[in-house]
């Protein structure tokens, strides 16, 4: 009985404290994970391979969405070229 109780087989006090350092091990690792993901700039957040939006296109959308008129759109866009 004591030989189990202090770890030396089965699934006593040994086995517990492997299960907590793993536990711990995958705790930090998250916290560690979490705080890169979010300092790293924005492009490095979307991933590999993200497509980074021009400045041409960035007008188009913003002119397809409403938000600027024709007349900001061409103005804009002359600049650009």
């Amino acid at each position: 009985m004591w030989n189990n109780w202090m770890g030396g087989g089965g699934f006593g006090w040994g086995g517990g404290m492997v299960g907590v350092g793993l536990l711990s091990v995958l705790l930090v690792g998250l916290v560690v994970w979490a705080l890169v993901r979010h300092w790293a700039p924005p492009s490095a957040r979307q991933g590999p391979g993200a497509r980074i939006e021009s400045p041409l296109d960035t007008l188009k959308r913003r002119f397809a969405s409403g938000e600027i008129n024709s007349g900001e759109y061409e103005e804009k866009r002359r600049l650009l070229s």
